[in-house]
């Protein structure tokens, strides 16, 4: 099981938990690694970041090990 946990912009102030999302991190070789949103954090209306909880989705089945291109 591949988790992340992640600040994005508020660009993503509409997603929920159950959210599919695509994750690329060029260090580690990942590239658009399919992900669901397993948890929100809004933060604080000053803080102009969210964070959230990712995990790889499991429905996922085009995916290799990791770590992972397409």
């Amino acid at each position: 099981m591949v988790k992340a946990t992640v600040k994005v912009s508020r660009a993503f102030y509409q997603h929920r938990p159950g959210d599919v999302v695509t994750f690329t991190w060029p260090d580690l070789g990942i590239n658009k690694m399919v992900m669901r949103i397993a948890g929100v954090d809004f933060g604080q209306l000053h803080d102009p970041s969210i964070t959230m909880q990712l995990m790889r989705d499991v429905f996922d089945v085009q995916g290799g090990a990791f770590p992972y291109n397409r």
